[in-house]
């Protein structure tokens, strides 16, 4: 994570998600990281492992740690080719990951 991003969250932080400060902030921020990734979205980490380029308005959405041990069970199982279906998909987390996992080389 950057120096920005970790000076952020503990302004965020101090002040509180819902203080007026971050409120006025936030849209400026969000329009900052959009154009800092170049539109190609902001690096994330799931679980250590799976890494994904996602829309930095959303980032908040997507966890560093997701179910840690229901991702390695899937992660062993799915392999090259195969089809998937995430129904009821919160956010789509694991929809990503099978979809990393079912195109993985062999």
């Amino acid at each position: 994570m950057g120096v920005s991003r970790r000076a952020v969250r503990f302004v965020s932080a101090l002040a509180g998600d819902d203080s007026h400060l971050v409120k006025t902030l936030r849209p400026s921020y969000e329009r900052l990281l959009v154009w800092s990734t170049r539109g190609q979205g902001l690096l994330q980490t799931v679980n250590g492992r799976e890494r994904f380029r996602i829309d930095p308005r959303h980032r908040m959405h997507l966890l560093e740690t997701y179910e840690p041990a229901v991702a390695a069970y899937l992660r062993e199982r799915v392999r090259r080719g195969s089809c998937c279906v995430n129904a009821r998909a919160h956010f789509g987390i694991y929809t990503l990951c099978l979809s990393e996992w079912a195109e993985r080389s062999p």
